[in-house]
């Protein structure tokens, strides 16, 4: 998804990296090192969600009910937080952020919320998993080293604690971006490893992000009318239109007689 670059309103280096924040009409952008794009908030709409990788994230709703607790490991400008605040009143949410000074950044330009059901925690996400003792219904992972994805994405130590911080029903799903086809099949073939070959990939079209769906508990059978009639049901709750996307499941992944392959 391009974007306009429009005008410079912050600038700001943090041990981390650099963060811009640019205004480019209606739309307020974040830009860190090597102009990476990591949130869009649009003003006249600040409840949707602007970036079609996250989107595409949402996707993990045709599959479970609106969760009680949620992790987020990496915040951004926090476009999936304040969205999921929004839309889901009933559940309380953790995000976990390495670097403070993007979290004020998110405050003070992103409408991040600040809610006793919302929690932001300053720290390395790998490291904070490893040691947290909750556990959650949904596992939301969103981080990057630079150009590439961090080297505990490709640790199956990492997927271990991601396992062990779900609930018995939870979901993990991750936001790999890369072109490289073996980084991809490392990442899911570790995925596979843990979570019994639990899975499920969905690519964003015309971009390098691709979606992966682990599951603690393996789906049913699913079909495609049974996902469009959630997605259906799903619209009005999240103010978002996931028929495609549960289309986009179906041209992504193995199936049989009409049904995902797991």
């Amino acid at each position: 998804m391009e974007f306009a670059p429009g005008e410079c309103l912050d600038l700001r280096r943090s041990p981390h990296q650099r963060i811009e924040v640019r205004q480019s009409g209606r739309l307020r952008l974040l830009h860190t090192d090597h102009l990476a794009l990591q949130s869009a908030l649009d003003l006249d709409h600040p409840r949707q969600l602007v970036l079609t990788y996250m989107q595409a994230m949402m996707t993990v709703f045709l599959f479970r009910p609106p969760p009680t607790k949620v992790l987020l490991l990496g915040l951004g400008g926090g476009d999936l937080l304040r969205y999921l605040y929004h839309h889901l009143p009933n559940t309380r949410l953790k995000a976990v952020e390495i670097d403070a000074t993007m979290v004020t950044v998110a405050r003070d330009w992103f409408e991040l919320p600040q809610d006793e059901r919302l929690q932001v925690v300053v720290d390395d996400g790998i490291r904070f998993l490893h040691e947290d003792e909750a556990c959650y219904e949904l596992l939301m992972v969103d981080i990057y080293s630079g150009r590439k994805p961090p080297p505990a994405l490709l640790d199956s130590a990492f997927y271990q604690d991601c396992y062990r911080r779900l609930t018995n029903d939870g979901i993990v799903v991750l936001n790999l971006l890369t072109t490289e086809a073996e980084t991809f099949r490392a990442v899911l073939w570790h995925l596979r490893q843990q979570f019994d070959r639990a899975t499920l990939c969905l690519s964003v079209p015309d971009q390098g992000n691709i979606i992966i769906f682990a599951f603690r508990r393996r789906p049913s059978a699913v079909k495609q009318p049974a996902l469009r009639k959630r997605a259906a049901e799903l619209r009005e709750i999240l103010d978002l239109d996931l028929n495609a996307w549960a289309q986009q499941l179906f041209s992504t992944n193995p199936t049989a007689g009409g049904e995902l392959l797991f």
